[in-house]
Parts: C-alpha cells; structure tokens; sequence
C-alpha cells in the first residue's frame, strides 16, 4: 500500500473507531471512578448514562484528537518503517494533557479525560497494527 493511503487509512480508522471507545470509555471508567472515590449519590449513573449517551456525538467531541493521535501512528510508521501501539498511547496522553490543559479541571477528572484519550489510542494502534502490520 502506498503510504499516502497508508496515511490516510490509519488516520481515519481512529477517527472512525476512536471517539465511540472514547465514550465508552468514559462510560465505564468514569462510573466506576465515581462509585470509588465515594462521589454523591447518582453521580456514578449520571457519568455512565452521559458517556453512553456521549457516543452519538463523541465524533464532534474527540474527532479531532482521534485524527491527530493517527497521523502521529501512522507519520511515525512511514518514518521507522514499523507501527507502534506506543506511540500512539503517547499521543494520546498528549492530546489527553493538551485538551485539558486550559480546563481547570480537578485533578481526579483530568485523569480520566487523559485516560479516555489513552485507552482508545491502544486499541486503535492495536487494530492498525493487525490490519497494516507485518505478517508473519
């Protein structure tokens, strides 16, 4: 495959599959977080309905970080040679950090914001790396 295409296909397969595994991940995480650290009642229900919810517009959410988190994979790709799930965990911490950056949000949340980022860049590099990675 052309790497181009090869660019371009990474790219959208996390946009496609990354902000929904985002959402998801908010979801569960979230609700769970809550119900952990003791938050008030209802707080857990309102972070996993909202997440589940969140999926039917997770696109216009994290579409962008999504995007930027699979141009990193697959640029690095085209310049090593090789696909890493590692670095596009990276990225995502990244973007994670950088869309929470100017937020002021608690510290407990923008953990889970940087996770919601992380989590579905593995699984995105994982899938790309099935599809696009050596064969053995």
């Amino acid at each position: 495959m052309p790497t181009l295409l090869r660019i371009l296909a990474i790219t959208a397969l996390f946009l496609g599959v990354g902000p929904p595994v985002g959402a998801l991940t908010f979801a569960f995480v979230g609700g769970a977080g809550a119900v952990l650290t003791g938050q008030p009642t209802g707080t857990a229900g309102m972070i996993l309905n909202g997440g589940l919810l969140g999926i039917v517009v997770s696109w216009f959410i994290g579409g962008i970080q999504a995007a930027v988190v699979g141009f990193a994979m697959a640029a690095f790709a085209a310049l090593s040679g090789r696909l890493s799930i590692v670095v596009a965990m990276l990225a995502g911490a990244i973007t994670g950090a950088v869309y929470v950056a100017g937020e002021g949000l608690e510290p407990l949340f923008a953990s889970l914001v940087v996770v919601v980022h992380i989590v579905p860049a593995g699984l995105c590099g994982f899938i790309a790396k099935a599809i696009w990675g050596p064969r053995a």
